[in-house]
């Protein structure tokens, strides 16, 4: 019974940290929906299992002025050992697009309280405790996806024949006025960008 409560406390440390966000009124609201089914026998526990559903998908791309994005995003950025930060080629949140708050000061108050790099760093590494309880699954491949999705946020398009650059600056892929005979093309500053994405998923960036 103990183990199993074990395993289950370190369930709900995965699901806050891919499922919940800060929001302007909420600096830990719940994105998802979860249902959790315990088997008892002999008045203790013989199981359990989550079962998530209806999780706010969009808000890795798009979120509301003044909100934030998955708390796991930041622990990565923020909690990390520099050296794992360094390999995954990953700046301050701030300077990644999908971890960037853009309101006013006082919504970006609000949204992205302030944490205490020692908070932080613990809670990173409950986290990374938690992703090694599960079979199969390595720490180091869940923060090269998580890593990837960071930098393929940084990434802006171009239009064919047309210079003008979308998509991290207003999170749209292509421009409305591009030429439709003609492919997009990354951005030359944000080369790099896709250059690591494609490095962390193990593909090509051509």
């Amino acid at each position: 019974a103990a183990a199993i409560s074990r395993v289950l406390a370190l369930s709900d440390v995965l699901l806050e940290s891919f499922g919940n966000a800060s929001t302007v009124n909420n600096h830990n609201s719940s994105r998802f929906g979860k249902y959790l089914a315990v088997d008892v026998a002999s008045n203790a526990l013989a199981g359990g299992s989550f079962s998530t559903y209806l999780l706010e998908t969009t808000r890795l791309v798009r979120r509301a002025t003044g909100e934030r994005n998955f708390h796991g995003l930041y622990m990565l950025c923020a909690g990390a050992a520099k050296h794992k930060r360094a390999a995954l080629r990953l700046r301050a949140a701030k300077e990644h697009f999908y971890t960037l708050v853009s309101s006013s000061d006082k919504q970006r108050e609000a949204a992205a309280p302030p944490d205490a790099p020692t908070r932080i760093e613990r809670r990173f590494d409950a986290l990374e405790d938690a992703l090694s309880q599960l079979r199969g699954v390595r720490a180091v491949s869940v923060w090269r996806v998580v890593a990837a999705i960071l930098h393929l946020g940084d990434i802006r398009f171009r239009g064919g024949g047309d210079d003008q650059s979308t998509g991290a600056g207003d999170q749209s892929a292509i421009a409305d006025d591009a030429d439709d005979d003609e492919p997009a093309a990354v951005s030359a500053a944000d080369a790099p960008a896709l250059a690591a994405a494609a490095e962390l998923l193990g593909l090509s960036d051509d």
